[in-house]
């Protein structure tokens, strides 16, 4: 986690490569990834997907991954 609050996460390609796809699928997978994080360690405010650590575009074609992404509280029903 860097001062700024951006935790740096290093997964699998096969995280990439045995996605399921479609938009609210990648949506879900990204985003139970940063809230997680982001909700439960109060050092942590932005999250950098990284994959076998490199900065991906995106998980499976629909979320922009190249910048750190922000805990999205609204899609926690």
């Amino acid at each position: 986690v860097t001062r700024d609050g951006i935790a740096r996460v290093d997964l699998s390609a096969s995280l990439t490569r045995e996605h399921p796809g479609g938009s609210s699928s990648e949506m879900l997978t990204l985003y139970s990834i940063v809230n997680t994080l982001a909700f439960n360690i109060d050092d942590i405010h932005r999250v950098q997907i990284l994959i076998e650590g490199r900065t991906i575009d995106t998980l499976a074609g629909h979320m922009d991954c190249r910048q750190p992404v922000v805990p999205n509280i609204k899609i926690i029903k």
